[in-house]
This record gives C-alpha cells, sequence and structure tokens, in this order.
C-alpha cells in the first residue's frame, strides 16, 4: 500500500490487485504453491470501470473479481500482512507458528481495525482477527514473503506493508504502538545485514 502517492503524475488509468495465491521463489523460478482468489479495482476515482479485464485474467489464473471500489480488500490483505509477514520474519518461522502467539495476533489486529475504522470503512478488531487466524490456518506451512527476504539478505516490503500503516494513523492522530515496534524492529534487521553486507562493523 501506498505506491500510488508516489504514482500521481501518471496520466493514464490504474487498476490495483491483491491476491490470496501463495508463492515462493526457488533461485530465479517462481513455484505457485496455493490457488486464491485476485480482487482487483480501479486505483482511483477517475480510472474508470475495467471490468472486463476481469473475465481476461479469469481464464488465465481464476478466480478473479472485480470491484468497484477496490480499498477494502486492500485494508483487509495488508491487515493479514502486517501481522504475519513482520512476525514471521523476526521469528524465522513459517505461518503456522503464530497460532500459538494468539495475544499477539489480536493485539495487531486491534490496532489495525483502530486504523480501518478512521479510513471510512467499516470493520472490528474480532473480525478482523477471525480472518487472519483463517489465514494463519490455510498457509501453515507457507514461509512469508518478508521471511524470504531476509533469510535472503534482501530489502524487504515493510515500508509498504506496516509503515503505510504507520503513516495513516499519524494521519489520523492515533497511535499503533505494537505495530511500530514491529515496523523498528524489521528496519534494524534489514540495516544489520545490509551493513555486513558493505563490511561495516555491527552495531552493538
Amino acid at each position: 500500500m501506498g505506491t500510488i502517492d508516489e504514482l500521481k503524475s501518471i496520466v493514464q488509468p490504474l487498476l490495483m490487485a491483491t491476491t490470496t495465491h501463495a508463492a515462493r521463489r526457488d533461485g530465479n523460478i517462481i513455484v505457485h504453491v496455493a490457488s486464491g482468489v485476485t480482487h482487483i479495482g480501479p486505483a482511483r476515482d477517475e480510472d474508470g470501470d475495467y471490468s472486463y479485464l476481469a473475465d481476461t485474467l479469469q481464464t488465465v489464473l481464476p478466480d478473479v473479481a472485480w470491484h468497484n471500489n477496490i480499498r477494502p480488500q486492500l485494508w483487509r490483505k495488508l491487515a493479514v500482512n502486517c501481522v504475519i509477514n513482520p512476525l514471521t520474519a523476526l521469528w524465522d518461522c513459517p505461518n503456522g507458528e503464530l497460532k500459538h502467539h494468539p495475544q499477539e495476533v489480536a493485539t495487531l489486529c486491534a490496532e489495525v481495525a483502530s486504523v480501518i475504522e478512521r479510513e471510512g470503512l467499516h470493520t472490528s478488531a474480532d473480525d478482523l482477527r477471525y480472518y487472519v487466524e483463517q489465514v494463519i490456518d490455510s498457509t501453515a506451512e507457507n514461509i512469508s514473503s518478508m521471511l524470504q527476504d531476509v533469510r535472503a539478505l534482501r530489502h524487504t516490503e515493510i515500508d509498504y506493508i506496516t509503515g503505510y500503516l504507520l503513516k495513516r494513523a499519524r494521519a489520523h492522530g492515533i497511535t499503533v504502538p505494537e505495530n511500530a515496534r514491529l515496523y523498528d524492529l524489521v528496519k534494524r534487521k534489514e540495516s544489520e545485514y545490509e551493513r555486513v553486507g558493505t563490511g561495516l562493523p555491527r552495531p552493538w
């Protein structure tokens, strides 16, 4: 999330999508692990109706659904990513391990729900937690993309996941302390292996 803010100068129609398909990187090959649903819709109000694209994409990688308002689906996916990605990256564990940490999951979901409500979208902490727990169960053996990045010493997407949540929380004047703590920890982990890669000594 947040990439659209970097593309404001583009006048052509922009579409956004989110998917629950699961994949992993195996060297230079992307392996499709599990099927899911792809939600697609206009990035901005002026970007128009391109719902026919959903039918086209449906023939390639089903299922695909068009939404005139894609924001609820994007925020729901963001909530999942705010929980699963940083926790698995920091704890070096598959998604299913998070089932043993229900309080941490609940705390993160409550914070995300408070921001979603301020964004004008209806949700609740309990509904969000239930959805996230379903994703954790269904992807229990998966290694999150952020953990894959950390293991490969790559820059993560934390700025576009938890970083975007923090940005929107600040805009609404609310705090999300646990999400902020995880964001700082992931950024610290990135800086440590980036420092090692440059040959500089690690901070102690």
